[in-house]
């Protein structure tokens, strides 16, 4: 073999050598980005739970404050409600009893008008009718 040949084939396996070195360094190098990008999403993602968890326990707490709040008024309008049907029954009965005492005074002012009508004519029976005189009648 020639030296020019010798040369061409050592070229050749030195380029395939570098092809192949250079491979291996550009995938060493993906592997090592890839670990830290998994590396900072691992860590993005315990951030990113541990906000998630803090935000959910808050909005619990404040639904939680919130449905006391809304409990507590509604037991209140329970409350005021059933005081408002006493009142109303009460109320009720009062004007029950107000119809009955009208109605009685309606009897009492009937008794009384038949009363004053039977004055009216007794005093009317006292004085009498205006008569002339009789003495200068003659």
């Amino acid at each position: 073999m020639s030296a020019e040949t010798i040369t061409t084939m050592l070229t050749g396996v030195g380029l395939l050598f570098s092809l192949a070195v250079g491979f291996a360094w550009t995938m060493r190098r993906t592997d090592v980005i890839a670990e830290k990008l998994g590396e900072r999403i691992d860590g993005v993602d315990e951030k990113l739970t541990s906000r998630i968890d803090q935000v959910d326990e808050k909005l619990t707490s404040r639904i939680d404050q919130v449905d006391e709040k809304l409990t507590t008024r509604i037991d209140a309008v329970g409350r005021d409600v059933a005081e408002l049907k006493a009142s109303v029954a009460v109320l009720k009965n009062g004007v029950t009893e107000l119809k009955g005492d009208v109605e009685e005074l309606k009897v009492d002012v009937t008794e009384l008008r038949s009363e004053v009508t039977d004055v009216k004519i007794a005093v009317a029976r006292l004085e009498g009718p205006q008569r002339p005189p009789l003495l200068l009648a003659r």
